[in-house]
């Protein structure tokens, strides 16, 4: 037990110590500036409706795209779950000691997130392997070998839904394997709750949840405990997601995603499409963001004999969130580094790995040699230094380098293909810095100036050598951390 509590510790200070360390240098953009300017009126003003200056802040965005109008109260909201809102709150207040900027204290507050989900995954993998060392070594390569690295690190709600996603499977888990006592199945659905009101989108997990809960308490013949342990949490979390809906939007059936003019929410049944990216597209796939995923096939079938309840409890989740997404006008999540859709449930999606860091945690013990299966385990090994060194790369850049710099998504030049945009984004930005201090001399600039007029060329230039100069990595940045920073709008 002590050596238990030992590597426990030691897997927390050590994700705290890189999470600092690795900071980024700005507040992450896109949509997160919604969610900072509803937290910035919570805290400055009481209330959650945005006004109408840090509103103005946000022109460029499209209607519907970043906040909503209620037309009920003339107010605008931001449309992203309330659970953003007040997490965002917790640096504006800590602001106001004038200790330190805002853009440390939401970095603090991620990095100790980020400490929680590791000691959650910690917990999940503790269901599934005695060895302390292979659950610490799962969890430091879910985090520095994917995409993760990246989500961890932005102060956007990725974050947070994997944390409250990872706190639900274990304890939801917990339940179904051991039924006797109602307290995991309590706290399943709290951690279900701080999920949904992250993001509407996981009300899908109600139901599914339902389903398990009824099927455990139908198996031990406990009848009377479906009411409190399944009608009135779900029919509370409706209910108070309805409550706030109608409060923020003017409706409790508008989820704050109805005013977008691009789409993205309606359902152009295009599955295919969307499977084909997750499996290969270079900038979208699964396995490529997250190689665990796939090196994660072969203990699948292992993995579910011993473990028969999680996996159809976790394959239930996971089809009905990819039917979801995959169904989705933008699929793709558009600016935003990999299958970010997905975040939520990789981490968990990958324990079938813990077999083969076991298998060789073993052989290495009994000294075991064997060439076939050696060379296997290089490539495996090599793959994941790959996937770490990419990942560093994507950090070293700031939040959405990659589409700013590519012609064909900030300039939306139609027909524009360059080499050099192609593969994976942690190649692409290694290939990009390469031209640190010889931006001229890229080689797509002959193309490109000819589709712009001479005053967007310029412009062009400039937001090069402004993202390959900059470092969104407090190590890599001299360990200069800005005191006054735009706030991201």
């Amino acid at each position: 037990m002590t050596f238990a509590r030992n590597s426990l510790f030691f897997l927390l200070i050590s994700v705290f110590i890189i999470q600092m360390i690795t900071m980024p240098t700005e507040l992450y953009g896109v949509d997160a500036p919604a969610v900072r300017a509803e937290a910035q009126s919570l805290v400055s003003y009481g209330h959650l409706w945005i006004p109408d200056n840090l509103v103005r802040r946000m022109h460029k965005a499209p209607p519907g795209q970043l906040v909503i109008r209620n037309l009920r109260t003339d107010h605008w909201y931001s449309k992203y779950g309330i659970m953003n809102t007040f997490a965002s709150a917790l640096p504006y207040l800590a602001e106001r000691s004038e200790t330190a900027s805002l853009l440390f204290w939401f970095n603090l507050l991620w990095a100790l997130g980020s400490v929680v989900i590791a000691g959650l995954l910690y917990q999940i993998a503790a269901e599934y392997t005695v060895s302390c060392s292979t659950r610490i070594a799962y969890v430091f390569l879910v985090f520095y070998s994917t995409f993760l690295w990246n989500y961890l690190r932005a102060q956007t709600s990725e974050a947070l839904q994997i944390l409250f996603f990872s706190g639900f499977f274990l304890f939801a888990t917990r339940f179904l394997r051991e039924s006797r006592s109602p307290k995991n199945a309590v706290i399943a659905w709290f951690w279900l709750t701080a999920l949904v009101f992250t993001k509407t989108f996981y009300l899908f997990i109600v139901p599914i949840w339902a389903v398990f809960l009824y099927w455990k308490l139908r198996q031990a013949r406990r009848f009377l405990e479906i009411p409190q342990l399944i009608v009135a949490p779900a029919i509370l979390i409706c209910a108070g997601l309805g409550v706030l809906q109608w409060l923020k939007f003017g409706s409790p059936f508008l989820s704050g995603y109805h005013e977008s003019d691009r789409g993205y929410y309606q359902v152009p049944w295009n599955l295919l499409v969307a499977a084909r990216g997750y499996l290969f597209d270079w900038k979208r796939s699964l396995f490529v963001h997250f190689p665990l995923l796939f090196f994660s096939i072969f203990y699948g079938l292992r993995f579910f004999r011993k473990f028969p309840v999680d996996v159809y409890f976790l394959g239930a989740i996971f089809l009905s969130s990819a039917l979801i997404i995959g169904n989705l006008a933008r699929w793709d999540g558009e600016w935003c580094y990999g299958p970010r859709y997905f975040a939520f449930i990789l981490p968990v999606m990958g324990f079938p790995f813990l077999f083969w860091l076991e298998d060789l945690k073993r052989d290495i013990v009994k000294k075991r040699k064997g060439s076939l299966v050696g060379a296997g385990r290089f490539l495996v090994i090599l793959c994941l230094f790959v996937s770490v060194l990419m990942q560093w790369t994507v950090n070293l850049l700031p939040f959405s380098a990659y589409h700013f710099i590519n012609p064909s998504i900030y300039y939306e030049v139609q027909g524009f293909n360059a080499p050099i945009f192609e593969g994976p984004l942690g190649y692409v930005d290694s290939k990009l810095l390469r031209y640190q201090g010889q931006e001229e001399t890229l080689p797509y600039l002959s193309d490109l100036r000819s589709r712009l007029s001479p005053q967007r060329y310029r412009r062009y230039l400039e937001i090069v050598k402004l993202v390959l100069h900059q470092r969104n990595n407090l190590m890599a940045s001299g360990w200069k951390l800005p005191r006054s920073e735009v706030d991201g709008l």
